[in-house]
């Protein structure tokens, strides 16, 4: 589904991860496309990561990735 926000927020980080900063871009802008006012703190906190230190990792990426 090419409306899955949740599957566009992951690609974006995980492609931000791995060093794709083209993926990871176009992620994020299908992330924004679906909700132009996503806030990657507000989502970071309904993901059930294992610690602090997953969750900060997630934030930063996701970020590089260009989401705010």
């Amino acid at each position: 589904n090419t409306d899955n926000l949740i599957a566009w927020a992951i690609l974006a980080y995980r492609d931000a991860r791995l060093g794709h900063k083209r993926r990871a871009k176009k992620a994020a802008d299908q992330v924004l496309r679906i909700n132009p006012v996503f806030s990657v703190e507000e989502f970071a906190r309904t993901l059930k990561l294992s610690s602090e230190e997953s969750r900060t990792r997630f934030r930063e990426y996701s970020k590089l990735a260009g989401l705010v």
